[in-house]
């Protein structure tokens, strides 16, 4: 029977997705500057380096005491790009449902088909469910 000491079950489940989110993150630079143009291309290489570049700060004997800051900046780099990427995609996204956003405000959705308006509608319904069950419980 194979026995993990904690220390030992946290560092191979660790490793993996540490090395693997900074190499997909500097890996599609190129696609999405292709897509969204080079100013995401190079924010996303950016991101993605200075990730993986905490890695091996890590390992210098100066900077021992600042070992978990490091990794959280480096693990920070990630979610930061994995969030303004999100942002992005929620931006294209409800610009495909709605169409133009600045008439959005003027209009009062009557533009919208009753298919997209359901989605938007359960879409609504389901971030409210996020917001109110995970969000305000960590404020």
């Amino acid at each position: 029977m194979l026995k993990f000491h904690f220390f030992e079950l946290h560092s191979l489940t660790s490793t993996i997705p540490a090395i693997l989110i900074p190499l997909a993150v500097v890996l599609s630079a190129y696609p999405i500057s292709k897509i969204w143009g080079n100013r995401w291309g190079y924010t996303s290489f950016l991101l993605g380096v200075l990730s993986m570049v905490s890695g091996p700060i890590m390992f210098i004997e100066y900077l021992d005491s600042y070992t978990g800051l490091i990794q959280r900046l480096g693990l920070g780099f990630s979610l930061l790009w994995i969030f303004i990427r999100s942002l992005k995609i929620y931006k294209e996204t409800r610009e495909k449902l709605y169409g133009d956003l600045k008439s959005l405000k003027s209009s009062n959705y009557s533009y919208v088909s009753s298919e997209s308006a359901s989605i938007i509608s359960s879409l609504q319904i389901f971030w409210k469910y996020i917001y109110t069950r995970y969000v305000l419980v960590y404020m």
